[in-house]
């Protein structure tokens, strides 16, 4: 015991190590944390090939996803924006079969709950300033004075959002699954999540904000619900809507995020206009249509679609919008790969996951996987770690038939 606790304190140590080397820029343009993981997906790409075993749909979809952004006609002038976003389609697929090769279930699920502790930990120690991230955080003076979007150790503030988000609901479907036993652990868990509100508030993204609420509704087993317990689900309820509204009416920096205002601006009309997302939506989708025959199928890239943002709205920007990216960068082929990939990994999860007590915590992972997409962009890599520890897990768990 004492042997697993140091050798897991070590992990922590390089884990907080590598976060805060990736705050040091790029080494001939390469960022560090790309440096860190090419290595790694490599290996992991070894391991693919070593492997035995049928590939399951979603992971061919995935990999011709991947090899199909090769095609976009941008490769000649701009091949390493190309390489680096195929590759950030493999890790989810990557590291499931990764899981599923080396390790058994136990294994699995500590993994996935250590990773997720490791997560919320790192942000308590920057929260509690005993660490300081050497980038500096964004700032969201319009909704408070001197306030910032909070990222903790993860520097892009949306990705923070996600890793938050999915490291509370593992821990929350592990005090439902009876994981926690003792009372160390338990106050240390719950500790862990209190940690993880905090720092998902901090970050100031609706995204993440949206995700966390959906996936808090998806843990409930509404199958349980009765006639006799129902009114404990009530008040839970009320009492979840209760909070929102004090903390909308009371608070207004959250006032001013939801409203899309800021708090120097006296209209409380809730934003529909998406922080202008639709507008980004709007122009992706016009440019995409005059695109020739060969860019229809396989667009224009990243940096063709940023420019014709500029071009429209003065900002060079992307959709965000994954779908819509993913039409406007690598056509029609490549969107329909990325639908492909979903509706299989759903049919996955629905087929694979019978009996298995992981079913749901997957079907959470990918239900915010696709709200992740459809308001920001691919998942972030801790993010896919988890979702892909979720998938390996409720596979080896399943009921067999």
């Amino acid at each position: 015991m004492m042997k697993r606790k140091v050798y897991t304190a070590a992990l922590f140590v390089l884990f907080e190590v590598i976060h805060i080397l990736e705050g040091k820029g790029a080494i001939y343009g390469i960022s560090i944390a790309q440096l860190w993981k090419i290595p790694v997906l490599l290996y992991f790409m070894y391991c693919l090939v070593k492997c035995d075993r049928r590939w399951f749909s979603f992971e061919k979809y995935s990999y011709l996803y991947s090899f199909e952004n090769l095609f976009c006609p941008v490769i000649l002038t701009y091949p390493f924006s190309i390489i680096i976003h195929a590759s950030k389609q493999l890790p989810i697929v990557l590291f499931f079969n990764y899981w599923l090769s080396k390790f058994n279930v136990e294994t699995l699920v500590r993994i996935l709950e250590t990773l997720s502790q490791f997560i919320l930990l790192s942000s308590a120690f920057v929260l509690l300033g005993i660490i300081s991230p050497i980038y500096e955080f964004e700032s969201a003076a319009m909704y408070g004075e001197g306030m910032t979007y909070y990222s903790g150790m993860f520097g892009a503030v949306h990705a923070a959002s996600s890793y938050f988000c999915g490291a509370m609901l593992v821990l929350i479907d592990g005090f439902l699954k009876g994981h926690f036993v003792s009372k160390k652990q338990k106050l240390f868990n719950g500790l862990l999540i209190l940690i993880g509100v905090i720092s998902l508030y901090k970050t100031f993204v609706r995204t993440g904000w949206l995700m966390f609420i959906i996936g808090c509704i998806l843990l409930i087993d509404w199958k349980k619900i009765n006639f006799k317990n129902i009114h404990r689900y009530l008040l839970l309820f009320i009492g979840g809507i209760m909070v929102l509204i004090v903390l909308y009416e009371t608070n207004p920096a959250i006032k001013a995020r939801i409203t899309e205002k800021g708090v120097y601006n006296k209209s409380t009309e809730i934003s529909i206009d998406g922080s202008g997302r639709f507008d980004y939506w709007r122009v992706s989708l016009e440019n995409y249509t005059q695109n020739n025959w060969y860019g229809l199928l396989f667009g224009k890239g990243l940096e063709g679609v940023m420019s014709d943002m500029y071009n429209a709205i003065g900002h060079r920007l992307f959709s965000h919008n994954h779908f819509i990216d993913t039409l406007a960068q690598y056509g029609a082929l490549g969107f329909i790969l990325l639908l492909l990939y979903c509706i299989s990994i759903y049919r996955f999860i629905k087929i694979h996951g019978r009996g298995s007590p992981y079913q749901n915590l997957a079907r959470i992972f990918l239900m915010l996987y696709i709200v992740f997409a459809f308001f920001q962009s691919e998942v972030y890599f801790w993010y896919a770690a988890m979702f892909s520890l979720s998938l390996a897990i409720m596979y080896l768990t399943k009921e067999d038939k």
